[in-house]
């Protein structure tokens, strides 16, 4: 059982978490393009980039079929890169 100082103590800790966390932002392949480290095209986006392992659950699909744009986890997508500055090899093209 907690007693009422580590209750608050917990209490505390959750809502800083709480504040502190920022909704992921989702975007289209353009505006992806636009915030990556090196200047790339949607191609590389979509058929080098994406299909990684590593960014498996960060978009909805890669080809969703007309009138059904993809979305990207911009967040966690550009997370990943900054955490990894040296794991994509950025002259495919």
């Amino acid at each position: 059982m907690l007693t009422e100082q580590e209750m608050d103590t917990l209490a505390d800790k959750i809502a800083e978490r709480i504040v502190h966390r920022q909704p992921d932002q989702w975007c289209g392949v353009s505006e992806l393009a636009h915030s990556l480290p090196v200047v790339k095209g949607r191609d590389f986006i979509l058929n080098v980039l994406l299909p990684q392992p590593q960014f498996k659950g960060m978009y909805n699909t890669l080809h969703p079929g007309m009138g059904r744009p993809i979305r990207i986890n911009k967040t966690k997508v550009l997370q990943w890169i900054n955490d990894h500055p040296g794991a994509i090899d950025w002259s495919e093209k």
